[in-house]
């Protein structure tokens, strides 16, 4: 859903454990080489997931959990509060119930 407005994204940033990704020029973002489609995102969102990200501390309850991600824009599409940035990635914890 995020790339229904933006076709691509340009350029992106990471800020406090989250992978931003922008749909143009800004200050602090860092440009692909090439505009990036919703796949493209997908998989560089996944690497980040695996190779950079810090998870929370994991839930302990009576159940399982097991490594996600929340993807998610703020109020009329923007992430940071930055008009430019329009989907944001966090790694979370997925809770399975009984």
């Amino acid at each position: 859903m995020a790339f229904t407005a933006h076709k691509s994204a340009t350029h992106w940033k990471e800020k406090e454990n989250t992978l931003i990704f922008a749909w143009t020029a800004g200050p602090g973002l860092t440009p692909f080489v090439t505009p990036i489609g919703p796949e493209q995102a997908a998989s560089i969102a996944q690497e980040w997931l695996s190779a950079n990200s810090e998870w929370p501390e994991e839930p302990g309850y009576d159940g399982d959990n097991g490594k996600s991600q929340r993807v998610f824009s703020d109020d009329w599409g923007h992430v940071d509060d930055d008009w430019r940035c329009f989907v944001g990635i966090q790694p979370m914890w997925e809770i399975y119930g009984k």
